[in-house]
């Protein structure tokens, strides 16, 4: 999820879809943003995401993040 969406932030989307969620049906939520900056990495693990990538996206980053939430779904 990018943080900057049109009608809303991306922060205040994940707060929304985390608090909708059942506490053994949490989904898998990221941030793809461009912006490196380290607080704005501790606002979207705050607000329930699992990480926070930057682009250029790291796509062996990206599998080992997928890899990690299927196999939690598994146990």
């Amino acid at each position: 999820m990018d943080l900057h969406l049109p009608e809303t932030d991306g922060l205040t989307a994940t707060q929304c879809i985390r608090q909708a969620e059942l506490p053994d049906q949490r989904g898998l939520i990221f941030a793809l943003t461009a912006s490196p900056d380290r607080s704005t990495r501790e606002c979207s693990l705050a607000a329930g995401r699992q990480d926070h990538l930057t682009k250029p996206l790291d796509f062996e980053r990206f599998r080992a993040l997928v890899g990690e939430f299927l196999r939690d779904q598994q146990r």
